[in-house]
C-alpha cells in the first residue's frame, strides 16, 4: 500500500476525452483538476491480472484525491521544498495514458504539488519516490 495522508476528494469520471484507461492510484488531470485518480469501482472476480483490476476504464467513476501528503514514483533528485508539475496533455501507450510529473513548468503544465519528503530526508521514504503535498500546488518555490 502506497502511503498517503489523504486530504479533499473529487467524485469525477474518466471522461475519455484522451481515449485509454487510467491507472489507479497514478498522478492523473481529469476535468482540468489535477490529482491522484483512485478506482473506486470492484473489478470482478473474472478479472484475473491485478494488472488489470488496477485499470480504471473510459467512463468509470472514480475519486480524485485533489489535496493531502501522496507518494508517487519520481526517479529525479528532488530536494524537499520543489514544486511538481504534470502535464496536461497525457501520453497514450498500449491503451492506457500516463501523466508525466516534472519539476519543470514549461506552459504545458499545470501545477500538482510541492515534494515535501524525499529519500534523503530519513523519514522512510523508498528510492525512486517522493512525497508531495497536493495542498500546496498553488505554492511556487521554484527559482
Amino acid at each position: 500500500m502506497t502511503y498517503s495522508r489523504p486530504g479533499r476528494i473529487s467524485y469525477v469520471a474518466n471522461d475519455g476525452a484522451t481515449p485509454g484507461t487510467l491507472n489507479h492510484n497514478q498522478p492523473a488531470v481529469l476535468g482540468g483538476q489535477p490529482g491522484i485518480a483512485i478506482k473506486q469501482r470492484y473489478a470482478g472476480s473474472s478479472v484475473l491480472s491485478l494488472a488489470a483490476r488496477n485499470l480504471i476504464a473510459v467512463d468509470e467513476k472514480c475519486v480524485l484525491l485533489q489535496s493531502g501528503v501522496v507518494e508517487i514514483t519520481y526517479t529525479d533528485s528532488t530536494a524537499v521544498g520543489t514544486a511538481l508539475y504534470i502535464k496536461s496533455a497525457p501520453t497514450v501507450a498500449s491503451g492506457a495514458r500516463t501523466y508525466a510529473v516534472s519539476a519543470t513548468n514549461d506552459g504545458t503544465t499545470v501545477p500538482f504539488g510541492v515534494v515535501v519528503e524525499n529519500p534523503a530526508s530519513g523519514r522512510g521514504v523508498p528510492t525512486g519516490k517522493v512525497r508531495v503535498n497536493l495542498s500546496l500546488r498553488d505554492t511556487e518555490t521554484n527559482a
